[in-house]
């Protein structure tokens, strides 16, 4: 529980950390340059000290561009990477304003969800997402970005919303690699600070560029899936692209929104479902101090399989053939085969508003019976 609240702390101290760096950047090569007009600092970059009262009052205030939102300009680090970062300090604000609600989603559940197909008539709108906004951990990371130079990039922390304060019209995923955190330490800042006062500017630079550096060849950031929804896209459209970049991003898509599902299927008071408040409502808001910016009435709803069905074994056969998908080189066309899980709407119920309004299928092996003893399809053996 604790680990998945300092995830959202890091983050936040992240957000904290670059609007310090491209800041700084701007002072200094103003100076160097003697040139003062450039150094005018506009919207987080200017009030980002501030950023952490603004959400604990955004629950009472509307987010507001001009301060904190950023346009990036051509001296910029990097163009596109500041794009992301203004979209995560949105997303922060819209989950702060609409819900504090952090779902942690088990491994074995995670696995199920990714074997487990969304309905091909599942229109974008059509998911019934339990918040305007909210955020999705992992219990361990998961690929969410492939880059050409880097590699293989993980998360574990998902921003989702409907309504993420920059556009009205857009479902917006943001996902946050494993490393972006704080990188940025008291020293360097005192060191930078001082040669700024003192009028030392090619050196204050020259530890920006170094810093600058080091978070480039670094694997920290975000990616953002963005989904119109005026144009309700079909569901399977997101989790169908081919390449390498869209398949990885799109399996973070396909798990957030069959966890949305899952919700739906499952009975009141369900042991899947364990919510802890930090803080109790009835703390007045006026008592706590900006370093609860993330703790204070933050939700932290716990999410797993509400009964086992299925081992640990069975289980990391799943995610095995996920990964290789093993289905596409004829291994579900044995009799004994293991079947990808799927949603559904009931069919006969009517109108009865008692009827549960998705069903879910769970992935499983069929006719596991038929198999030799300690054998799995797909050729896995393991110790009975």
């Amino acid at each position: 529980m604790k680990h998945r609240i300092e995830r959202l702390e890091e983050t936040l101290k992240y957000i904290e950390d670059f609007s310090y760096l491209i800041a700084m950047m701007h002072r200094a090569a103003a100076r160097i340059a003697k040139n003062p007009d450039t150094a005018q600092l506009h919207g987080i970059l200017l009030n980002y000290r501030d950023f952490r009262s603004a959400l604990l009052n955004a629950a009472h205030t509307s987010y507001e561009w001009d301060a904190w939102g950023y346009n990036p300009s051509h001296g910029d680090i990097d163009v596109n990477h500041m794009y992301g970062f203004t979209r995560l300090a949105a997303q922060f604000y819209a989950w702060s304003r609409y819900s504090r609600r952090v779902f942690h989603v088990s491994d074995s559940l995670r696995i199920l969800l990714q074997a487990t197909q969304l309905p091909h008539d599942y229109g974008v709108n059509d998911i019934p997402w339990p918040f305007d906004a909210f955020a999705v951990t992992f219990e361990h990371p998961i690929p969410i970005d492939h880059n050409p130079t880097k590699g293989l990039i993980y998360g574990d922390l998902v921003f989702v919303s409907q309504r993420d304060c920059m556009r009205q019209d857009d479902r917006v995923f943001t996902c946050v690699s494993t490393t972006t955190g704080p990188f940025i330490n008291e020293k360097a800042k005192n060191i930078i600070n001082t040669n700024m006062q003192k009028g030392r500017y090619l050196d204050a630079y020259d530890t920006l560029h170094a810093l600058s550096g080091m978070h480039d060849q670094s694997k920290a950031g975000v990616l953002n899936v963005v989904q119109d929804k005026k144009r309700n896209l079909p569901v399977s459209s997101i989790v169908g692209s081919p390449d390498a970049r869209g398949s990885v991003v799109n399996d973070v898509v396909k798990i957030v929104c069959s966890l949305c599902l899952y919700l739906m299927t499952l009975p009141n008071n369900s042991r899947a479902i364990e919510i802890q408040k930090l803080i109790p409502p009835p703390q007045r808001r006026q008592r706590v101090t900006i370093d609860g910016a993330i703790r204070h009435e933050t939700e932290v709803c716990m999410v797993t399989t509400d009964n086992v069905v299925i081992d640990s074994t069975e289980l990391a056969a799943i995610e095995d053939m996920i990964r290789r998908e093993s289905e596409s080189r004829g291994a579900a066309a044995l009799p004994p085969h293991f079947r990808r899980g799927y949603f559904s709407r009931p069919l006969g119920q009517g109108a009865n508003p008692l009827a549960p309004r998705t069903v879910w299928h769970r992935p499983t092996f069929v006719n596991k019976h038929l198999l030799a003893p300690g054998t799995l399809p797909g050729g896995n053996r393991t110790t009975v």
